[in-house]
């Protein structure tokens, strides 16, 4: 691997799943949650979305890349931009502009250096992810909207493209996340009104990350088992409504549920 592909691989990184997975949850238990969620939602929107227009032109991958699947337009440019285009968008600096654009300049260079995709794919990608964007911030500005409100329209506005979607397309992925975070987002909002109180992210940040952290480990070793007993899309469901879950509600109340044990165990002590 010379230097080039070296760099390009290295910007392709940003859009790996991990990655993500990793950027978001710090930025979610962050100051910025609400941000970070409104960027999730739509990110898992986008990869939907993206399943069903390939499954709609079927234009095949390149044949040297080996692999089964459909290119135009390229998934991981769309959802790129919606990504890096809408957090720039939320947080509204300049330098975040600067680095979106960066980013974007890079993933799309690098896609078409190892062949991955063509300018058209690229071009397609910009066609349907700028529209998205501009979508979802008429939705977001909607009155009365809530968090979970704007999981729970994506959801149903899902529902009938995964419908629509041909077999090849791992729509269960981003399916089983999108629903698994709205339920959390649900799930954090009442019992927050229950006890009319909200989650401690200032305090709890560092116990969150670990918790955090410590879950996604635990359901991507034991998600080994799901594989077992069902198919390979209806395992990716589960695994990723699973993570989404945790990360959305369960890291946070287990963070909390430990603080209440061990404020207990000082009062005693």
């Amino acid at each position: 691997m010379n230097n080039v592909d070296f760099i390009a691989q290295g910007i392709l990184s940003l859009t790996h799943e991990y990655f993500i997975l990793i950027f978001v949850s710090i930025g979610y238990f962050s100051k910025n949650r609400p941000i970070f969620t409104r960027v999730l939602f739509i990110l898992l929107f986008s990869i939907i979305l993206n399943c069903w227009l390939k499954s709609v032109w079927k234009i095949p991958l390149a044949e040297h890349l080996g692999k089964e699947g459909w290119a135009f337009p390229s998934g991981h440019m769309q959802n790129s931009i919606v990504f890096w285009g809408w957090l720039a968008w939320e947080l509204n600096k300049s330098w975040v502009y600067i680095l979106a654009v960066t980013f974007l300049i890079g993933i799309a260079t690098s896609l078409m250096h190892f062949g991955y995709h063509t300018s058209i794919d690229i071009i397609g990608a910009f066609v349907f992810a700028l529209p998205t964007l501009f979508l979802y911030q008429i939705l977001i500005k909607m009155p009365k909207i809530t968090t979970e409100k704007i999981g729970l329209v994506l959801t149903l506005l899902s529902l009938p493209l995964v419908y629509l979607i041909h077999n090849i397309q791992p729509y269960s992925i981003p399916l089983g996340a999108l629903i698994g975070f709205t339920l959390g987002c649900s799930l954090e909002k009442s019992y927050s009104d229950l006890h009319d109180s909200k989650p401690n992210l200032k305090n709890n940040l560092f116990l969150n990350l670990i918790f955090a952290v410590l879950g996604i480990l635990i359901i991507y070793q034991l998600s080994t088992y799901l594989y077992l007993f069902f198919t390979k899309d209806t395992g990716n469901f589960i695994k990723f409504f699973s993570v989404a879950l945790w990360i959305s509600y369960g890291a946070n109340a287990t963070a909390m549920l430990f603080n209440k044990i061990k404020n207990g165990i000082k009062q005693h002590a």
